[in-house]
């Protein structure tokens, strides 16, 4: 039975005394020693934690402390008052993962490596036969970093691959540059496969853009040195398209 018992949440020491007074009855201190073999001070012990899971009680008789074991029904009631209690704490508990899973990871990439690195891993990640949406593409900043150590062959070959359109809201003083590298390098692509732009006027530009991904978004600063700023949440992914939504319609092809 102390194998059960443990399995029950009793530690070893006890299971031990517990199954000792079921079997000794009322009895003082030392009676449980000389069964169970255990120290003094920790009989001791042992008896004050059973008596705070209600599983023991004492009485003093002519001046001597005796100890028995109560009912063992009673550990039955104290796993049905630690159920309620469990399902009263569920909601709060599921509540709070909830709000750790929807809560925003925050990531830093500096410098032409860190752009480089996060385009194609996020690019890796992505579902096949999906769209990336893309606010205030950098125009020729951006074309200047991806032509750097073979990036952009790279990146277009493996978004062909998988099949990732992208829809891009550019700015009308970049419309030269987008229709040069288009011309350059997408007019080979099959019309379903190129990347799709149109143009907001100039008041609307930003020094910053933004790549909403599947599951996460990207703030670009194309400075001489760009730093992105990732923020993975679905959440805010959904409020960023509506915002790419209502762009896309103002922005002219």
């Amino acid at each position: 039975m102390e194998q059960e018992l443990l399995q029950l949440g009793f530690s070893r020491n006890q299971a031990m005394i517990y199954l000792a007074l079921l079997e000794l009855g009322q009895t003082t201190v030392g009676p449980i020693i000389r069964k169970t073999s255990l120290p003094r001070q920790t009989t001791y012990n042992v008896l004050s934690e059973l008596e705070a899971k209600n599983l023991v009680f004492s009485v003093v008789k002519s001046g001597r402390k005796n100890w028995q074991a109560k009912n063992p029904q009673q550990i039955l009631e104290n796993i049905n008052t630690q159920r309620h209690l469990a399902e009263k704490l569920m909601p709060l508990l599921i509540s709070k993962r909830d709000l750790a899973k929807h809560a925003a990871e925050i990531k830093v990439f500096e410098g032409v490596d860190g752009f480089k690195t996060m385009h194609l891993t996020n690019l890796t990640n992505q579902d096949g036969n999906t769209q990336v949406n893309i606010i205030g593409a950098a125009g020729q900043k951006w074309i200047d970093l991806a032509q750097q150590g073979n990036f952009f062959n790279k990146y277009e070959e493996l978004r062909m691959k998988k099949g990732i359109s992208h829809n891009i809201v550019a700015y009308e003083n970049q419309r030269g540059e987008v229709k040069r590298f288009s011309e350059q390098y997408y007019l080979r692509q099959l019309p379903s496969k190129r990347k799709k732009f149109r143009f907001l006027p100039e008041e609307f530009y930003s020094p910053v853009g933004i790549q909403i991904w599947q599951d996460r978004i990207e703030l670009i600063i194309y400075s001489d040195n760009p730093v992105v700023f990732e923020i993975k949440s679905v959440q805010i992914v959904k409020s960023f398209e509506k915002h790419f939504k209502f762009l896309w319609g103002l922005a002219k092809e």
